[in-house]
């Protein structure tokens, strides 16, 4: 089961809301990480077994953060004007949705309509992309009944 630590920038509530759900959660105020860099904060996820959750974009950065080196990272890109009961029942219901799966080494992106992305280790075909079908087109590039078959001509596609 995933085990989570949830960061400054994410409600005080969240970490409160998970553990309710029944899984194990902390927050970063809550073992002395407030106003920590990044690095710092990464580093106490890495050596608990943490899943981080945070809407801070720079931890979706697999340059600093690269997939298959820490336990997980949640990174939920929504608009700061969201209410925490919004951003947390977005994220719940995104936990809840990935429990039966280990997050390990994996990024998990976040969108506002119920968007998940996963980037994993190794996986060079895009990224598995959970919610509408459109959604999906639109980061695996086209679905295989629009690829043109071997020898034909590939058919503009509309803008």
């Amino acid at each position: 089961m995933n085990r989570f630590l949830v960061d400054e920038n994410a409600p005080r509530s969240l970490a409160g809301v998970i553990r309710s759900a029944g899984h194990e959660a902390i927050d970063v105020r809550d073992v002395g990480l407030r106003g920590k860099s990044d690095a710092e904060v990464m580093a106490y996820a890495n050596t608990n077994g943490l899943v981080l959750i945070s809407r801070d974009a720079d931890f979706g950065n697999v340059r600093r953060f690269p997939l298959g080196t820490h336990p997980g990272i949640i990174v939920a890109r929504v608009p700061n004007q969201i209410p925490p009961a919004s951003f947390n029942r977005m994220v719940l219901d995104a936990v809840r949705g990935l429990s039966s799966e280990s997050l390990e080494g994996k990024l998990v992106v976040l969108e506002p309509g119920d968007r998940v992305r996963i980037r994993e280790k190794g996986r060079t075909e895009g990224q598995r992309v959970a919610g509408p079908e459109k959604d999906q087109r639109k980061e695996h590039g086209p679905v295989p009944e629009d690829r043109p078959e071997q020898g034909q001509p590939r058919r503009p596609r509309p803008r």
